[in-house]
């Protein structure tokens, strides 16, 4: 078990962990941060503790499930049902992130409830199509990412024609975007066929393996980026940073 989680989880986790600790830096150096940010880096920490709890599906195949023995044949044998739960709630998390970068009121509104609209649907598909406890839902990956493109593309076009071009480099939101865009885009593929995912598919599996964790280090390395030069760019200026 050891050996299998240095090798092909470790390094995902400890990037998330360090991301995690880089927006605790920034919330110590921008005490006046918005609610927002605020609960963006609390979700940061909400995912390494996510990532922690679902390592028990790993230990338990890897010790033949010794002192859980309650858990083979069960629906929480393999640890979809976390996944399938909390990526709802990821997806939900940056599309008001960008949302809430806008400023036609019209637009956020239209958005906000197509980002309602989805976490409705994809509840019900969880529970209805029978995917919860099997594998992760391809509706989420594939409708989500879609959204969460037209978030980050809206965020974009507004931060073109506004002055806020001119400082993108020390906007935190900019590297979000970034890192989630890239990120998102490259490992939607992998979760549509997620259920491939087995020991009868070696390859697949480390395949899976090294493309979720080159993803996760571009995406937390930006927001490590991101998180610094913000807190950087607050301390020098000292006022409040809004994001």
């Amino acid at each position: 078990m050891l050996e299998y989680y240095l090798e092909t989880i470790f390094i995902g986790h400890f990037i998330e962990f360090i991301a995690a600790l880089a927006g605790t830096y920034y919330l110590l150096k921008t005490p006046l941060t918005e609610n927002l940010t605020r609960l963006f880096v609390y979700f940061l920490w909400l995912t390494v503790f996510v990532e922690v709890v679902g390592l028990y599906s790993a230990y338990a195949y890897f010790s033949d499930y010794k002192n859980l023995e309650f858990l083979k044949d069960s629906p929480f044998e393999r640890n979809y049902w976390l996944y399938n739960s909390f990526h709802v709630l990821s997806f939900m998390m940056y599309f008001f992130f960008f949302i809430y970068q806008l400023n036609p009121v019209k637009l956020r509104r239209i958005l906000a409830f197509i980002a309602v609209f989805f976490a409705i649907t994809e509840i019900a598909n969880l529970l209805f199509s029978g995917i919860f406890f099997n594998s992760l839902s391809a509706y989420a990956s594939v409708v989500g990412t879609l959204i969460l493109i037209i978030c980050i593309m809206a965020y974009y076009y507004e931060m073109l024609r506004s002055d806020k071009i001119l400082g993108f480099y020390k906007n935190l939101a900019f590297y979000v975007s970034v890192g989630v865009l890239i990120r998102y885009l490259v490992v939607t593929p992998l979760f549509i066929y997620s259920k491939y995912f087995t020991a009868a598919s070696p390859d697949f599996v480390g395949i899976y393996g090294l493309i979720i964790n080159v993803s996760n280090v571009f995406m937390y390395g930006m927001f490590i980026i991101g998180f610094i030069i913000s807190a950087r760019k607050s301390k020098s200026i000292g006022v409040k940073v809004v994001y």
